[in-house]
């Protein structure tokens, strides 16, 4: 541990600059590792009731909440709050119901361990799943109460602990059917009697397949492949013709969202980002991998919701783009005739005719 701190040190003497992430990576540890050998007088670990923390985050006010996976980096500043937790069966699941602030849907009996930071800049609540890869973390702002802050981590640190134990198995993956097993018939059929958009998770159960899977039986009715060159196209477009958007990125552990407009895009080498005061998004385009226009029934099937959804090399959900719609209003029609006309500019077909 000493060796492992003592290369750490070596490294931020090089590159002081150096993300957290990128020094785990280089000493070949986890981020929870790298703060667990740490600990000390500005690194604490965080007792295991994480949900009773969270709760207590609205008394420190404005913060900033960042949840990432390895594409895509999602941080919205704002008040933590309306935090409600439910527990079904055994899994423990918040739900953080703030449109336009800090949106965030928890998968709690993810997350393994929590660390809180103290640094110069700022102070920190890091929580990371048994992988030891991060799946939220929450900084100071110039506006947070660092007194209340700092009392919050008094309140919720240990000063003893078992080492930090992480899971070197890989994740296990659902069992899905090849295509050739699959009913598709009825597939198709089930999707367009979708009743709503949060019943389509369940659909991929029944049928034992993969999201990406879905879309590619799911036929040009519902699902149409898309350039990736999609995403700097669609983000102009919403932000040119001022259209609300959602932005859902998500890990093991968290789903975080944004609702509004954007307003500053800027590319920095692969990387494109939004910009704003309240809002930045920065997405790793070289892990783009596929890109869909997704349409969906919902309202007891009375209204189609459409989204742009977006996977990396392994098939796995990184970036989803939908048009703002509050739970009960109408769809937003804005975003719908922009995605379609989008997506008859960069569709999968069309990008790869004009390549010829």
């Amino acid at each position: 541990m000493n060796s492992l701190l003592s290369q750490y040190h070596v490294l931020q003497t090089e590159n002081p600059q150096v993300r957290a992430r990128d020094a785990a990576k280089k000493l070949g540890i986890s981020e929870a590792q790298l703060l667990d050998i740490q600990t000390g007088d500005t690194v604490f670990r965080l007792q295991h009731r994480f949900a009773d923390l969270l709760k207590k985050l609205k008394n420190i006010g404005p913060v900033m909440a960042l949840t990432r996976n390895h594409a895509v980096v999602h941080e919205l500043t704002g008040l933590y709050e309306k935090l409600y937790v439910n527990t079904h069966g055994d899994k423990e699941i918040a739900i953080a119901i703030n449109p336009g602030g800090i949106d965030l849907r928890l998968f709690l009996y993810q997350w393994h361990s929590g660390y809180a930071q103290i640094t110069d800049k700022h102070m920190s609540l890091q929580f990371f799943d048994r992988f030891g890869n991060a799946v939220q973390k929450i900084f100071s702002t110039k506006d947070t109460n660092l007194g209340a802050f700092y009392q919050l981590i008094n309140d919720f640190k240990v000063t003893s602990a078992e080492p930090l134990q992480l899971d070197t198995k890989p994740e296990i993956i659902a069992k899905t059917l090849v295509d050739e097993e699959v009913d598709i018939d009825a597939f198709k059929t089930d999707w367009q009697q979708l009743q709503d958009v949060h019943d389509f998770p369940k659909m991929l159960e029944k049928y034992q397949i993969s999201r990406l899977q879905a879309l590619n039986l799911a036929g040009n009715q519902w699902a149409k492949a898309l350039s990736t060159n999609a995403l700097e196209v669609l983000l102009n477009q919403v932000r040119d013709k001022q259209i609300e958007i959602m932005v859902f990125v998500g890990n093991l552990g968290a789903v975080q969202i944004f609702s509004g407009l954007i307003k500053n895009l800027k590319w920095f080498n692969d990387w494109f980002n939004v910009l704003d005061s309240d809002f930045n998004l920065h997405v790793d385009t070289t892990k783009l991998s596929q890109a869909w226009l997704v349409h969906k029934p919902t309202d007891k099937g009375q209204n189609i919701i459409s989204s742009v959804e977006f996977f990396d090399a392994q098939g796995d959900t990184i970036l989803t783009l939908f048009g703002r719609r509050d739970e009960g209003n109408s769809v937003n029609q804005d975003w719908q005739h922009l995605v379609l006309n989008v997506a008859a500019q960069n569709s999968l077909n069309s990008a790869q005719s004009q390549v010829a």
